[in-house]
């Protein structure tokens, strides 16, 4: 069942249905793949990624969980520890190099937001 909870936030959240059991069953599954330092793995016992930790943090914040909060012990920073020196995210430590994805999934994280991002106006 991977593809269902993120699926649920798709379906749920941008119409105001964040305390729906379809959005608890996700939260719930990102504590299981959630890291000892505190970044998220695609799957149980998968490594972390940059890409994957980014979303999840927007999910959360489109659940209306706050990321920094204690149960989410350090995912912002777990975030953070894949930022490279060139200010762009790499995907896993294993594959060093800049990655796009990777790195629009952190800053729309970061920013607090969560995709779809709208326009204000």
């Amino acid at each position: 069942m991977p593809g269902r909870p993120l699926g649920s936030f798709r379906r749920w959240s941008p119409v105001g249905r964040g305390d729906d059991a379809l959005v608890d069953d996700a939260v719930a599954f990102f504590r299981t793949v959630q890291g000892d330092d505190g970044a998220f793995g695609s799957s149980p016992g998968s490594p972390p990624d940059a890409s994957t930790t980014g979303l999840v943090i927007s999910a959360l914040i489109a659940a209306g969980e706050n990321p920094k909060a204690t149960q989410w012990g350090d995912a912002v920073s777990g975030l953070l520890a894949f930022q490279n020196e060139s200010g762009a995210f790499r995907r896993t430590d294993g594959l060093r190099e800049d990655d796009f994805t990777s790195t629009i999934s952190a800053l729309v994280a970061l920013a607090g937001a969560y995709l779809p991002v709208l326009p204000t106006a």
